[in-house]
This record gives structure tokens, C-alpha cells and sequence, in this order.
């Protein structure tokens, strides 16, 4: 019985959804924990409100950095 090498089993479909589905929760992540760390530091030291707007831009982008590796990853899976 010839086999068709080009389908991808089945769990290898079900590991790409499940990477594709965290990219949402990657990008909503970094910024989230970004406004915590800020927020926490402004309070405690008493920085001026700019400090929580930093870390969120850089959670921003450590989640987009993040989901970038994500559909990299998920690219080179589907070869």
C-alpha cells in the first residue's frame, strides 16, 4: 500500500494549531506583564507615569518578537 508522504499526520496538525493558537496569547501577554512591571514600579519609587508606557512598548514588542518565532517555528513544521 503506497502512503502519501506530502499529509502531515495527524499530530502534527493538531502541534501546529496549538502553536497558532498561543500567538494570541503571546502578543496580549508581553504588554500586560509590561503595564504590571510598570505599574508596580511607579508605585513603589514614585516614577513619573511615562516609566509604565516603556514597559509596555517593550512588552509589545518581546510579544510580537515572540509570535515571530511562533509562526517561524510553525513554517518550518509544515515543510
Amino acid at each position: 500500500m503506497k502512503t502519501n508522504r506530502n499529509i502531515p499526520s495527524r499530530g502534527d496538525t493538531l502541534r501546529q494549531v496549538g502553536l497558532a493558537m498561543t500567538i494570541p496569547m503571546a502578543l496580549l501577554a508581553g504588554p500586560l506583564v509590561g503595564w504590571f512591571i510598570g505599574n508596580f514600579l511607579e508605585k513603589k519609587f514614585t516614577l513619573p507615569h511615562y516609566v509604565t508606557v516603556f514597559f509596555i512598548i517593550f512588552g509589545f514588542i518581546a510579544g510580537i518578537r515572540h509570535a515571530w518565532r511562533l509562526i517561524k517555528q510553525i513554517s518550518q513544521d509544515d515543510k
